[in-house]
C-alpha cells in the first residue's frame, strides 16, 4: 500500500462503507472490542468466532504498528461518533483525491469571475518554467494535510494504531512582525526578552520553536542571527 506518514495504505481505515463488524466476547453476545473498534473504521467481519478471528486480522493489517492480539481499547459512544465523522470525512478527501485533476481543470475551465472559481496565487514557476502551484497542486497538498490530520486524530483516539517509532508532523506557521508600521517599537527585544528569557518562557508554555528571521533579526554589527 501507500505510504503515508509512517502508515501502510492510510485509506485502509476509511475504505468500507461502515457496515458493523460483530465478533462478541466469551459468547455473551457482547461486541469485543476489536469488532467494536473495527465497527467504527468499517472493517471486519460479521456473526461469527471465525468473523472475530478476521477481524483482529484485518486490524492488523489496516493498522500497522498494532500487532496480532493487541487489545484495541474499548471505546466510549462520544469517541465512536467522533471516529464515524472522522471516517465519514476521511473518505470525502479521497474522493476528492481520486477527481482531484478532472475537478481543477473543470474549475480552471470556468471564467474569471464565476463563482465556483476562487482567484488564484500569482505563479510560481521552476527552473524548468513549469508551473509549481497550480490550483491541482494546491489542492492535492491540502487535502493530503487533512488526510494525515484525521489519521492522527484516529491515533489520538486509540494509541495501538500507533507503529512503532511514529511521531507527530512537526507543524511551522509564519506570523508577520509589524516593523514597518510601528518602526520605533521594540519588538524583536519584546519577543525575546532578556537574556532570551521570555523567548524561552513562550517555547516552554507552548512546546513549539521561536526563530525571528528578516530585517532587524540580527544585531547591529553582524553579530550573530536571533533564533
Amino acid at each position: 500500500g501507500a505510504e503515508n506518514g509512517g502508515l501502510r495504505n492510510p485509506d485502509a481505515a476509511a475504505s468500507n462503507g461502515g457496515a458493523a463488524a460483530a465478533g462478541t466476547d466469551g459468547g455473551s453476545g457482547a461486541p469485543s472490542a476489536d469488532s467494536a473498534f473495527a465497527a467504527a473504521l468499517g472493517i471486519g467481519g460479521a456473526g461469527t468466532a471465525a468473523a472475530a478471528t478476521s477481524t483482529t486480522d484485518a486490524l492488523s493489517a489496516a493498522l500497522p504498528g498494532m500487532g496480532g492480539g493487541t487489545a484495541v481499547p474499548a471505546l466510549t459512544p462520544e469517541q465512536q461518533t467522533q471516529l464515524t465523522s472522522l471516517q465519514s470525512h476521511q473518505r470525502t478527501i479521497n474522493s476528492k483525491l481520486s477527481n482531484l485533476e478532472l475537478e481543477a481543470k473543470r474549475v480552471d475551465d470556468l471564467p474569471h469571475g464565476h463563482p465556483d472559481r476562487s482567484p488564484s496565487p500569482p505563479p510560481i514557476y521552476d527552473a524548468m518554467g513549469k508551473r509549481k502551484n497550480t490550483r491541482a497542486v494546491r489542492w492535492r497538498e491540502r487535502y493530503t494535510n487533512e488526510r494525515q490530520d484525521i489519521l492522527e486524530q484516529m491515533m489520538d483516539l486509540n494509541p495501538t494504531m500507533r507503529p512503532a517509532g511514529w511521531k507527530r508532523r512537526q507543524r511551522s506557521r509564519k506570523i508577520r512582525i509589524p516593523i514597518e508600521e510601528h518602526p520605533n517599537y521594540n519588538f524583536i527585544g519584546l519577543i525575546i526578552g532578556p537574556r532570551g528569557k521570555t523567548q524561552k518562557e513562550l517555547e516552554a508554555r507552548t512546546g513549539c520553536k521561536i526563530a525571528i528571521r528578516g530585517k532587524g533579526s540580527v544585531k547591529e554589527g553582524g553579530g550573530a542571527a536571533r533564533r
